[in-house]
């Protein structure tokens, strides 16, 4: 009975914190949407997604440019002189990207390398500029002002590719993780049953059962926060990519006037 009551203290207690963790977010939520903080946006039957949205094949160089921080220091270099920062930005690699721990592409670890020939063409692409005359009207801006932007976007690109980089490695060991958490479930929800058959057969008495009830509710714990831990990590790689490749999903969910999320096709 003690084991019993512990168990039931401490998912009671887990539980509270839990809410209180959902109201942190849902009010987060609420500025997000301009709107005083309150609760209620899960109300209901509210369940994790059981699919996630697919990685598909993109071109990664072409997506962080999207990136807010990545398009303001390109405009940055645009104020300076747009087609020396067009010359910069058309430097930048393409290449594929899978999101498979074992499908990395050997093209995303050179491009992101600062020793790859992709950034010394870069720096090199700025003297011909100069001695040109591109820039020779010094009141626009200087040549150490040039350099000093053409350096601070290319470490804006080299952080977003790291971004991108470790969000493709979270989702890759996620995945895994999340597989390894359901075998968890099933082999522990396949103990119970042993548990309280032998149980009922009169074999042995009610503790075995209560210590099987409690590793299944400890491997069902560990599964949903699998799941949110995955849902956490692709958010983090919509996030890195700009959400490029969310746009789909995005647009297919909207607010209604009571501010619960819908279908389009619904409204």
């Amino acid at each position: 009975m003690y084991q019993a009551r512990t168990t039931l203290a401490g998912v009671r207690a887990e539980a509270e914190s839990n809410a209180a963790r959902l109201a942190s977010a849902e009010h987060a939520l609420s500025i997000l949407l301009a709107e005083y903080p309150r609760t209620g946006w899960t109300d209901g039957d509210f369940t994790l997604p059981q699919t996630l949205p697919a990685v598909s094949p993109v071109l990664p160089s072409e997506l962080v440019q999207r990136r807010p921080d990545v398009r303001a220091a390109y405009q940055r270099l645009v104020a300076a002189d747009r087609a020396s920062a067009e010359a910069v930005a058309n430097m930048l690699p393409s290449f594929s990207l899978t999101g498979k721990l074992s499908g990395r592409s050997i093209e995303l670890q050179d491009a992101i390398d600062p020793m790859n020939i992709v950034w010394s063409a870069i720096g090199n692409v700025t003297v011909p500029l100069f001695n040109g005359g591109r820039l020779m009207n010094a009141s626009k801006i200087s040549e150490a002002g040039w350099v000093a932007q053409v350096a601070a976007y290319r470490q804006s690109v080299l952080v977003a590719f790291q971004e991108v980089e470790d969000a493709l490695e979270n989702n890759a060991r996620l995945e895994l993780a999340l597989e390894f958490r359901t075998e968890q479930a099933e082999a522990a929800e396949a103990s119970l049953g042993v548990a309280m058959d032998r149980y009922l057969r009169g074999v042995t008495n009610y503790l075995p059962v209560t210590i099987a009830q409690s590793n299944h509710l400890n491997a069902q714990s560990g599964l949903i926060q699998a799941t949110y831990n995955l849902l956490d990590a692709r958010i983090s790689l919509a996030t890195a990519l700009a959400g490029s490749w969310m746009d789909d999903v995005l647009a297919s969910v909207d607010i209604d006037d009571e501010g619960d999320l819908i279908e389009v096709n619904d409204k």
